[in-house]
């Protein structure tokens, strides 16, 4: 993806995102991830998107249109495609070394989950890095969108302590998100390399 792409895709993302919130809450850019938003501030939080839909954070859970989606804990990050019909969201579980990562298509009837893909793509990451298919599950964490807004970046990375990898054996996946196609599955080396704009600086540096 070239900067000025990048760029675009960016202040596409900020003005989608320059929505309303209230008790207390409000969106602010990441500092890490450069695609996402992250939610400072106490539950429960409100946030009305561009065509007044509604996502809201209380009693750790995610509703969307009053319609519980399922459980979050913080930190929270959220990223919303350009064409406001697809979103992801990273929590943690009071920690930054844990995540989970959701992805909806947000329609007029509800949001829809997306993340029937997971379990093929885990496995498909244990094989890429010699790891095997039973070990422990990865962490995954949506980073930013493919300039189409249809096909979302996903970091893939150990958790910590893992039997299945260290902190340095991550990689990027692209995954369409209509039919959970994979796109791509980069090693760290060429991971590096190829999102350098999406990955935070300590992790590129971690990666000789």
């Amino acid at each position: 993806m070239s900067k000025l792409a990048i760029l675009l895709s960016l202040i596409a993302a900020f003005q989608i995102l320059s929505c309303t919130s209230s008790h207390g809450c409000e969106l602010k850019h990441s500092v890490e991830f450069n695609s996402n938003f992250y939610v400072d501030g106490d539950f429960p939080c409100k946030i009305t998107l561009p065509d007044q839909s509604r996502l809201e954070f209380k009693d750790a859970n995610l509703y969307y249109n009053d319609r519980p989606l399922g459980g979050v804990g913080y930190p929270i990050s959220i990223s919303l495609s350009s064409h406001g019909n697809y979103l992801y969201v990273n929590s943690g579980n009071g920690s930054e070394a844990d995540n989970m990562l959701d992805i909806y298509e947000l329609t007029e009837g509800g949001a829809i989950d997306k993340t029937s893909f997971y379990d093929d793509l885990k496995r498909r990451y244990k094989l890429l890095i010699g790891c095997d298919t039973g070990g422990e599950d990865p962490n995954l964490w949506g980073i930013g969108w493919e300039d189409d807004e249809q096909t979302i970046y996903i970091l893939i990375q150990p958790i910590v302590r893992s039997d299945c990898g260290i902190s340095t054996d991550f990689a990027v996946a692209s995954v369409r998100i209509s039919d959970g196609s994979l796109v791509s599955l980069d090693k760290a080396g060429t991971a590096k390399k190829k999102f350098k704009s999406y990955l935070p600086k300590a992790m590129i540096d971690s990666v000789r």
